[in-house]
């Protein structure tokens, strides 16, 4: 700029062509948010955006990572999975709203994360969230919107990209970067030949390991950091005589070349910021082939609900469609047992593993857990208040169904206690009759120390019911146990 102004002083006029001077302008801003930033990374932990910036307070490391990312203007975190990159890229865009007036955000993300982004948005800030969704008409409208935010997957910018490359767009962020590979590929072409002034690349794997990912996700960010494909290739990668790659080498001097634009964390080197345990709840959206099975089977839930009284059958079926429902969400083929299988989650699993498991020392625990539906009309009531279900047009007659409810309780109530006493005489005289065939005579008295401890016994196993009487719970190994009593006690009375 002293240069520019020098010349013009003496009556030149200097030709700036307009990469030239996006270029002038972007480092020129750079240097400004450079210098605020540097006051944050000195002492992150103590900075007040800490607790200002987004609407939960940040970890240290995390305020550290998003200032770098702003005072560099395009840059890669490349953090351990589950250090927050989501956040940090949150952070980044509200800090270049509130220094350098941005006001569109692309995210372009896995199909799977779209909307984990708009829950973590909601979540962080207050800023408006755009999902791009549906058939080809309605997406190019909705890349033309006010939000703040517009979230895309990466097959979205392929077929899209004309409408997307249309819009003035002041920050882009891609998340799980990695996933432009191939540096030849359409995606990475597609990808590269989208405009803004700032980028952020969010990645959970160690770029080092794979030499056509950093390249790659270093061209996005920097053209011209590491030059030409052919002398980076020939730089830093060992082939053997039939040019498969056997080995990398020069790798310190690539980490110098990259450590202005890259920044990685281990969780080993923030551990002492971490809390004792982070959870992170991952939520996917289901294919359409998932939605159509489990909405079938909500519209059955729905119809049944909608009933005055349930039978015994609609019961039956009411569980069955909710099971059915839940297990559609995992996959259809739990469903219907065919091919091909649908499962957004399984997807996503894999795409957790794949980045997981590129750390050696890293140790994974995985569950699985499925709920079997528990019976009763009470559970199952709970359970259905907590569902969201379609209106009907059959009004439910709700004292009718309490009364209905109410009356069949008291029934069975009433049918228990009948049961509980026959079985209590029953017994009673089952072990009258044992004592009496073993010659016990009832009229002489028993040990009375004995028939103390007995009773002591048996009073801690004692309850009472709503009349009184004593009842004792007998507790047995399964129904062949019980069926084994009974056969013994009807042997007795015969």
């Amino acid at each position: 700029m002293q240069r520019i102004a020098a010349l013009e002083n003496i009556g030149s006029s200097p030709i700036i062509y307009p990469d030239a001077e996006e270029f002038i302008q972007r480092q020129l801003t750079s240097d400004s948010l450079a210098e605020r930033c540097a006051e944050i990374r000195h002492d992150p932990a103590h900075h007040s955006l800490r607790t200002e910036l987004l609407k939960t307070a940040l970890l240290p490391y995390q305020l550290d990572g998003i200032a770098f990312a702003v005072s560099v203007g395009r840059a890669v975190l490349a953090d351990d999975m589950g250090l927050g990159k989501t956040i940090q890229g949150i952070g980044v865009a509200e800090l270049l709203a509130k220094w350098a007036g941005i006001r569109r955000v692309l995210v372009v993300c896995p199909a799977s994360l779209k909307s984990q982004w708009r829950s973590e948005v909601s979540r962080f800030s207050d800023r408006s969230v755009q999902l791009v969704l549906g058939t080809g008409p309605e997406r190019c409208q909705q890349y033309e919107n006010d939000s703040f935010f517009t979230v895309c997957n990466y097959e979205q910018v392929l077929r899209d990209l004309e409408r997307i490359e249309s819009v003035d767009w002041d920050l882009i962020i891609l998340d799980e970067g990695q996933r432009i590979k191939n540096w030849e590929s359409r995606t990475s072409n597609s990808i590269r030949s989208l405009e803004s002034p700032f980028r952020l690349i969010l990645s959970g794997t160690p770029l080092e390991n794979n030499l056509g990912e950093l390249f790659t996700v270093a061209r996005f960010v920097d053209e011209q950091r590491l030059g030409s494909a052919f002398r980076f290739f020939h730089r830093h990668r060992v082939v053997d005589d039939n040019g498969k790659t056997i080995g990398y080498q020069n790798l310190d001097h690539l980490r110098e070349m990259m450590r202005p634009i890259l920044l990685r964390r281990t969780r080993a080197e923030v551990a002492r910021q971490l809390p004792e345990r982070i959870d992170e709840i991952i939520r996917v959206t289901p294919t359409e082939e998932q939605l159509e099975i489990h909405n079938g089977q909500m519209r059955i839930v729905a119809q049944i609900v909608g009933k005055k009284f349930f039978t015994e059958l609609d019961l039956l079926r009411l569980r069955r469609a909710l099971a059915t429902a839940r297990m559609s969400c995992d996959s259809t083929f739990l469903v219907n047992q065919q091919e091909p299988e649908y499962s957004s989650k399984l997807e996503r699993l894999h795409e957790l593993l794949d980045a997981l498991i590129q750390d050696p020392d890293r140790k994974i625990v995985m569950f699985s857990e499925a709920v079997a539906m528990t019976s009763g009309t009470d559970d199952l009531r709970r359970r259905l208040e907590k569902l969201l279900l379609p209106k009907t047009a059959a009004p439910l007659d709700e004292s009718g169904r309490r009364r209905a409810e109410e009356d069949a309780k008291r029934l069975s109530q009433s049918r228990q206690q009948e049961v509980s006493k026959a079985a209590g005489d029953l017994l009673s005289a089952a072990l009258g009759l044992a004592g009496n065939l073993l010659g016990h005579d009832a009229s002489v008295a028993s040990n009375q120390e004995t028939v103390d401890n007995l009773t002591a016994q048996l009073s801690q196993s004692m309850e009472f019911d709503e009349y009184g009487r004593p009842q004792i719970k007998i507790t047995l190994e399964s129904q062949d146990a019980l069926r084994s009593l009974a056969t013994s006690l009807a042997r007795l009375i015969q």
